[in-house]
């Protein structure tokens, strides 16, 4: 990891005061937006905590004016997230509510979640179950 970028983002954030500035004018999307986007760097950087607190502070706010597809980008991303960190169950958990969340909208979203439950598949040795999620995934 890069700590001199890391650092620079972080003083990136606090100079302009991205998330202040729309929460005094309200604009819940871009405040869920600039969150998830900040999470993304956490991600980028290795810093999963603050990656997945934030892609949950996102989700959270998604919830709060109803926007659904963040919400199943913000669950899909933290189960990439998990994924990466190798805890393959949390992230098996979060693309299936990715899923349910989708429901018959956002296909490319819940696309990707079938795809990656079928690599978690493959990766444990189970091909067939693989084949199941990418079959679904078409």
């Amino acid at each position: 990891m890069n700590n001199h970028i890391y650092i620079e983002s972080e003083k990136v954030f606090k100079k302009y005061e991205i998330e202040e500035n729309f929460k005094k004018i309200n604009d819940k999307f871009r405040m869920a937006a600039v969150t998830g986007n900040r999470a993304i760097v956490y991600y980028n950087y290795g810093d999963w905590e603050n990656a997945i607190t934030g892609q949950l502070d996102a989700a959270k706010i998604f919830e709060s004016i109803k926007d659904t597809e963040g919400i199943c980008n913000t669950h899909n991303t933290i189960g990439n997230i998990f994924l990466k960190t190798g805890d393959t169950a949390r992230a098996t958990r979060y693309y299936r509510e990715t899923i349910l969340l989708c429901g018959n909208r956002f296909k490319n979203i819940k696309a990707n979640a079938y795809s990656n439950i079928g690599i978690i598949h493959l990766d444990h040795d189970r091909p067939d179950s693989a084949l199941f999620y990418f079959r679904k995934n078409l």
